[in-house]
């Protein structure tokens, strides 16, 4: 996707955009990360988590990162400064070829000063492909706690590179939304 701006033309970064932008890099030449797990750890929780959102600059600094409880990240404590490593050089070589990516979007979004009503009823299908940042943001945006309908598997994920747990989602509505098990598959 482009978009026309005043500096020129900007590209969403896609995954595999990503795995190219940062081939090469050490972490994943050396096979200490595999891009798929680098990507999670960018996407769901360096950038793609609410408490990246609520940073001045929308990410974690180093210090924020490496202090995530096991439980948040899944990736080993050890290999989290690799990881770290090359999300830096993922910053410079993104605004050097001119990207952005989802959470920069959802932070744009974030940042904004709205200008619209807000929304009344939001209901979500697929939830565990949607970034904590991405819930987050419609979260915030909306008049009604109560007004969301959140579905999902949690025995199945679409979109590549998305960390996602319920136990996140209660949080972010604040021990709500009460979760109810369907048993029946209906397909």
């Amino acid at each position: 996707a482009k978009r026309a701006s005043g500096a020129g033309e900007r590209s969403l970064l896609t995954f595999e955009g990503f795995g190219r932008l940062l081939q090469g890099h050490s972490s994943l030449k050396d096979k200490q990360l595999h891009v798929g797990a680098l990507y999670r750890e960018v996407f769901s929780y360096i950038k793609g988590s609410r408490e990246a959102m609520a940073t001045p600059r929308g990410y974690l600094s180093r210090d924020e990162y490496l202090a995530l409880a096991s439980k948040q990240s899944p990736l080993e404590p050890a290999m989290r400064p690799a990881a770290y490593d090359a999300f830096e050089e993922y910053l410079k070589k993104k605004k050097k070829n001119g990207l952005y990516d989802v959470c920069d979007l959802v932070f744009h979004l974030k940042t904004q000063p709205r200008r619209h009503s807000p929304l009344h009823k939001v209901v979500i299908d697929e939830v565990q492909d949607l970034t904590m940042a991405e819930l987050a943001l419609l979260h915030d945006t909306s008049a009604d706690e109560d007004g969301f309908f959140i579905c999902g598997d949690t025995a199945q994920t679409i979109t590549r590179g998305v960390g996602f747990r319920f136990t996140d989602v209660k949080l972010l509505f604040g021990g709500r939304p009460k979760l109810a098990q369907l048993k029946t598959n209906f397909r």
